[in-house]
């Protein structure tokens, strides 16, 4: 009697238990398919940081570069003006011997060239090779302290007595008068510049260069009355330096040794990661740069 209430009981906590079990693998079979599918969707968007065949990887994004560039148009006019001042006269505006006895032009002192320019529309582009292209409109108001050295004009002088005269064009006598004149000028003009990204010598660091793209040079005619000359429109210009007018460096890597402590009380032994550069990559993304590694113990 009692085997067949044992039995009963153990048939009946079967029957009981089957729905319970074929739920339990239903939900694990949901969640295994939830699983895949968040996979799916992760593998795609990790594909970026996972490091293969590489020990290390490090990437270094350009937004954030880019969107600080941009933050300087919402900056005061004067956060944003670049002053230039002249540090030697650079020779002669304008000299006139045939006629003008070598009147001539020049600045009035070594520093009395000085323009502002305000930058505005600063904008910031990565492009495809990870070189960023920054552009602004600049605006340039400038003043020239000049000093006009009056010689006079030449005139002609007979020597002798005519027919067997001789007639020749002298300047007046003396040094002439010297004055000094202000001239004031206005330019705008949009400028580019380019900054790239290099892989630096020692593996570790990343190396900048930027530069002028364009213009290669600005032009801007100053107007200058020369008493009773008249007035002289007298072009000025100025090249832009085509070498890297800013350089640097800044590290991809902090560190690469330590110490660990030996276990019983054994010491502390230092280690150093002798890195290889196994990959440069700059483009719209950002750098990435890659290394091997091996582990060196000082003794």
């Amino acid at each position: 009697m009692k085997k067949l209430v044992l039995k009963a009981v153990l048939v009946a906590s079967t029957l009981l238990a089957a729905p319970s079990w074929a739920g339990l693998k239903e939900d694990v079979a949901a969640k295994e398919f939830e699983v895949s599918k968040l996979r799916a969707e992760v593998e795609p968007l990790a594909r970026s940081i996972i490091v293969v065949s590489n020990d290390l990887r490090v990437f270094a994004s350009l937004s954030p570069f880019v969107d600080a560039v941009k933050t300087i148009n919402d900056r005061l006019q004067d956060k944003r003006t670049i002053r230039v001042q002249s540090t030697a006269r650079n020779g002669k505006f304008w000299e006139d011997g045939p006629t003008w006895c070598n009147s001539y032009v020049e600045l009035d002192n070594p520093d009395s060239f000085r323009a502002n320019a305000v930058l505005s529309k600063v904008s910031a582009d990565v492009r495809d090779d990870g070189a960023i292209t920054l552009g602004s409109r600049a605006e340039i108001d400038g003043r020239v302290q000049l000093k006009f050295q009056f010689k006079g004009a030449r005139y002609q002088q007979t020597i002798g007595i005519c027919p067997v005269c001789v007639r020749t064009n002298v300047c007046p006598p003396g040094g002439g008068v010297g004055t000094s004149i202000g001239v004031g000028f206005q330019k705008n003009f949009d400028l580019q510049l380019l900054m790239a990204f290099a892989r630096s010598a020692d593996g570790r660091s990343v190396d900048y260069k930027a530069g002028f793209v364009s213009p290669k040079d600005i032009s801007i005619t100053a107007q200058i009355g020369l008493q009773g000359i008249g007035t002289i429109g007298h072009p000025m210009s100025f090249d832009l330096p085509q070498d890297p007018i800013a350089s640097g460096s800044f590290p991809l890597l902090v560190t690469n040794e330590g110490e660990f402590k030996l276990p019983g009380g054994a010491g502390e032994r230092t280690y150093t990661f002798v890195l290889t550069p196994t990959e440069f990559v700059a483009n719209k993304n950002g750098i990435t740069a890659t290394w091997k590694s091996t582990v060196q113990f000082k003794p």
